[in-house]
């Protein structure tokens, strides 16, 4: 079953669920977000200064604090963004979002950047590794949200106040 959702009245992605009723499952609170390849090239575009980048890891710590989930290791951010190309800079499109344990992940599929940047396809996945209960899933998926919120605003907001 796939739920499409219209953030803003954008349309930019969708999100469906691989819910499975099977409790010995590892992964059956997964999930997959199909993010719009033109917001996504937006997002890489957007140099991510340091200050913005701590917002963003502040921003999802409070998604993990407000679901009673502790903050992941130091040294483990629970959001991390895609880095320029021979740069230290981040860009503004996300690698991975992460919930504390053992690899509870929502994560660009690596193959999707390459073919990104070549223009040839719409859309780029995401999908959750090892979620294994809805407060992971919750988590990841806040994450993302907020994410995708600031990303929008800088980018299709901007854009259609300047037209």
């Amino acid at each position: 079953m796939v739920d499409y959702l219209d953030l803003m009245g954008l349309g930019i992605y969708s999100l469906q669920y691989r819910n499975s009723s099977n409790r010995d499952m590892l992964g059956r609170y997964g999930f997959t977000l199909s993010l719009d390849s033109d917001f996504a090239n937006d997002a890489l575009a957007i140099e991510v200064t340091r200050p913005e980048y701590r917002t963003h890891q502040k921003s999802a710590r409070a998604v993990l604090s407000d679901l009673g989930l502790p903050s992941p290791v130091r040294g483990y951010p629970p959001i991390t963004l895609i880095k320029s190309r021979n740069t230290h800079i981040f860009t503004g499109l996300v690698n991975f979002c992460t919930t504390p344990g053992s690899v509870h992940d929502l994560m660009l599929e690596p193959c999707y950047l390459e073919v990104l940047k070549r223009g040839v396809i719409d859309h780029i996945d995401y999908r959750t590794v090892n979620v294994n209960d809805s407060m992971q899933s919750e988590a990841l998926l806040q994450m993302w949200q907020k994410w995708l919120e600031t990303i929008a605003v800088l980018t299709f907001i901007g854009d259609k106040i300047v037209d």
